[in-house]
């Protein structure tokens, strides 16, 4: 009863599971994220009308039990609105925050992990012009700039996607045990690091 619930709701989302969302809202159990739901909380029938139509009649509908209200032609508004497609990234957002606020122990894990969940709901700008200073090999290791994306390459055989969180941090498409840094001076970026979760630091300086 203590955990946290977060329900993901759109404007597809209908009868039966707009009635779900609403009464958790209601009960203080869940906290709603996406976008405001169909509104179709009375219960209809269809009536032939004869062999060519048919009429959808009201045919019951149900109050809810808290203040006696129902969502019928306004639907169930979110606690928190956003786009249906960037609502899960922002519910594991609130979710990792909370988490971490009950159990501390747990902040680092939310901290490694909140940047690339920002990220995806407000990606960093990726203008080539601006990543061209970040090409160039580090200690055997080489970043190079195709087609407007960063990829990391080591020996010719190991590829990975660079995704940008920030002015100069990127993570790894595809894994989440580590992340690269790169470090400037004066303008100038003179290495890479490569930032594990545990916390460690890998430094390979800009040949």
């Amino acid at each position: 009863p203590d955990i946290p619930v977060f329900v993901l709701t759109s404007t597809t989302t209908f009868s039966a599971g707009e009635w779900f969302a609403f009464e958790l809202q209601k009960l203080g159990r869940a906290t709603l994220v996406g976008q405001t739901t169909t509104g179709a909380s009375h219960a209809v029938s269809r009536v032939p009308i004869n062999s060519c139509f048919w009429m959808q009649v009201p045919v019951g509908l149900g109050r809810d039990p808290v203040d006696n209200s129902d969502f019928e032609g306004v639907g169930v508004t979110p606690d928190n609105s956003i786009d249906a497609a960037q609502a899960k990234s922002l519910a594991h957002i609130l979710a990792l925050k909370s988490v971490a606020e009950t159990a501390p122990l747990r902040q680092a894990e939310a901290d490694w992990l909140l940047p690339v969940l920002e990220a995806r709901l407000e990606p960093a700008d990726l203008d080539p012009r601006d990543l061209e200073r970040f090409k160039g090999k580090y200690d055997g290791r080489q970043i190079r700039l195709e087609d407007g994306q960063l990829t990391y390459h080591w020996r010719e055989r190991f590829q990975l996607t660079l995704r940008r969180l920030n002015e100069n941090t990127f993570s790894v498409e595809g894994g989440t045990d580590f992340r690269f840094r790169f470090v400037e001076n004066g303008g100038e970026v003179i290495a890479m690091e490569r930032l594990e979760r545990d916390g460690g630091v890998i430094s390979y300086a800009r040949q």
